[in-house]
C-alpha cells in the first residue's frame, strides 16, 4: 500500500501496557529472527518496535468509540472504514481478520496461551497493538518538544499515540497494521515490570551458611535491607 493510501489519526490518551519505545524485538514468538519479507531489504534483519496501548472503554464496540476532542473524533470508525475500503470483498467480516485491536476483557487465550483479562492494565480497555521498524518519536504532552531522554516513557505510563493505519496486503491472512508515528508522554502511572515476580519466589527465607556475612569482609557497609530500592 502506498503511503498516500494510509490513514492517519490521533488516538485518545491510554496506558502503555506492553512493549518498549526504545528496545526493538528482533525475534518472533517462535524465537525466529525477524527479517524484511519484501522490498530492497528483503531477507535482512528487521527491528520491530512494538508497543500496546490500553484505551479506556466507553462503548460496547471499539469501532463505536469517539472523542469530543475534534483532533481525535470517531477514531474507531476511522480505522473500521479504512479497513473496509482496503478489503472491499467482505474480508473484514471474517472472525480471523487481523484488526490489531484486542478486547482487554476477553477470556480467550492468545497464541501464547495468555488471556487478555489476566494481563495488567488490560481489563476495561481496548488494547491497540502498534509497531514499526523505527522507534517512535517521543514528545511532550502538547507535542511542542521532543523528549530524547533514554527510557523517558516506561510501561505503565500514560501516552497519546499518533498512528498510521493500512492494509497488510496479505491475501492469506487479511488484516490491517497500525504503526506508531509519534508518542506523547501524557502522564505517569505505576510502572509495569515484565517477567516473573522475584518477591514471590521465596528469596531470603533460609539462613546463611557458615562463613557468610551480612557485611563485606574487611569493609564497611552492609547488604541493603529487604525494603531498599534500587536506582
Amino acid at each position: 500500500m502506498a503511503k498516500s493510501d494510509l490513514m492517519y489519526t490521533l488516538l485518545p490518551v491510554g496506558r502503555l501496557v506492553q512493549g518498549s519505545c526504545y528496545v526493538p524485538k528482533t525475534v518472533d514468538n517462535q524465537g525466529q529472527p525477524l527479517v524484511f519479507k519484501n522490498g530492497p531489504n528483503a531477507g535482512q534483519p528487521r527491528p520491530d518496535y512494538y508497543i500496546a496501548v490500553a484505551i479506556p472503554k466507553t462503548r460496547a464496540n471499539w469501532w463505536e468509540e469517539t472523542s469530543t476532542d475534534p483532533n481525535i473524533g470517531a477514531w474507531g470508525a476511522k480505522i473500521l472504514n479504512h479497513a473496509i475500503a482496503a478489503w472491499p470483498q467482505g474480508q473484514t467480516q471474517n472472525p480471523m481478520f487481523a484488526w490489531k485491536i484486542t478486547d482487554g476483557d476477553s477470556q480467550i487465550p492468545n497464541q501464547a496461551g495468555k488471556k487478555p483479562c489476566d494481563q495488567e492494565g488490560f481489563p476495561g480497555h481496548w488494547i491497540i497493538k502498534m509497531n514499526s521498524s523505527y522507534a517512535p518519536k517521543i514528545v511532550t504532552a502538547d507535542g511542542s518538544q521532543v523528549i530524547d531522554i533514554p527510557d523517558a516513557v516506561k510501561p505503565g505510563y500514560y501516552v497519546q499515540p499518533y498512528i498510521s493505519c493500512g492494509s497488510n496486503d496479505n491475501m492469506q491472512k487479511p488484516g490491517i497494521y497500525i504503526n506508531h508515528q509519534a508518542i506523547a508522554l501524557s502522564g505517569y502511572g505505576a510502572e509495569i515490570v515484565f517477567g516473573p515476580d522475584t518477591s514471590a519466589m521465596g528469596f531470603g527465607q533460609s539462613g546463611l551458611p557458615a562463613g557468610a556475612s551480612l557485611t563485606p569482609i574487611g569493609q564497611a557497609g552492609a547488604l541493603p535491607p529487604a525494603s531498599a530500592g534500587y536506582p
